[in-house]
């Protein structure tokens, strides 16, 4: 999701510092999988950037993870 998307779900700017945690929820955390973008612009109308970054912490290691095994499976097919 762009950043102007969501702003115009929410009807406000935000800061780039605040979307990229949010991209990084909504593209990473595992709950998040079926959330569509209406919906995680409900939950930031709901709950502020409390909740984003309250989240923050477990879809960085997600984000991780998934780049451990792509690499992983990039160095197999090399093999």
């Amino acid at each position: 999701m762009l950043k102007c998307e969501f702003e115009q779900r929410i009807s406000h700017e935000i800061s780039q510092e605040d979307y990229e945690k949010i991209e990084t929820v909504y593209g990473y955390y595992p709950a998040n999988k079926e959330l569509s973008k209406d919906e995680t612009a409900e939950m930031y109308l709901k709950f502020g950037m409390r909740i984003f970054n309250d989240m923050l912490p477990r879809a960085q290691k997600v984000r991780e993870l998934e780049m451990q095994i792509r690499n992983a499976k990039e160095a197999i097919a090399e093999l």
